[in-house]
């Protein structure tokens, strides 16, 4: 199985509830995968079972690599107090407790 980029991400619960969350509490990746044109330019991805760096994998088996986060998402964590995703650390200090 090959590993995609997902560009403009931000982390969710579920699709279609609040466009983000709290990096410490999510369990999907939204954003866009233009290599996957088979799920459309926008996907949700299953929940996120393991992150190493900016590489993630996914409940289903797919992995990631998290390019650009959503500017929006950036912004938010900031002004909520949330860790402020970095190339270098997308998603510092988040537990995976599920």
């Amino acid at each position: 199985m090959g590993m995609w980029v997902i560009q403009n991400w931000s982390v969710c619960i579920h699709p279609g509830l609040s466009p983000f969350m709290d990096p410490a509490g999510f369990k999907s990746v939204q954003g866009q995968c233009n290599s996957r044109p088979e799920l459309g330019p926008n996907i949700t991805t299953s929940p996120v079972i393991k992150i190493v760096g900016r590489r993630i994998t996914t409940e289903t088996g797919s992995r990631y690599v998290l390019g650009k986060p959503n500017p929006e998402f950036v912004e938010w964590c900031r002004v909520n107090g949330h860790h402020v995703p970095s190339r270098k650390h997308p998603m510092k200090q988040i537990k995976l407790d599920y």
